[in-house]
């Protein structure tokens, strides 16, 4: 009874596995090159920043600035006044109220 059981779960198994194989070389098949997707061109349009990026000549001077039209500037936490803080939690957490 035990190798009967044995020729079964093989004989189901293995269909399986060359599913899996056949299921796999074909997603292999339609992978691209990660040089072929790097390579594609996406237009500046598309890219939605979150903060200015500047281009700087070799002396330090900004020569350009690539931004979404926010003009946004980020501070350390340390920096930003407490009454601030509070305000900001009370206007998003309404449990508070």
């Amino acid at each position: 009874m035990r190798t009967y059981l044995g020729y079964i779960t093989i004989s189901l198994l293995v269909p399986v596995l060359i599913l899996f194989i056949f299921l796999s070389y074909q997603e292999w098949s339609l992978a691209q090159s990660p040089y072929h997707v790097l390579d594609e061109r996406i237009p500046i349009e598309s890219i939605e920043l979150a903060q200015y990026s500047y281009m700087k000549a070799e002396n330090g001077k900004v020569i350009s600035e690539i931004s979404n039209g926010e003009n946004r500037t980020y501070l350390k936490l340390e920096d930003i006044h407490l009454f601030l803080k509070n305000l900001f939690i009370v206007t998003e957490d309404q449990k508070i109220l």
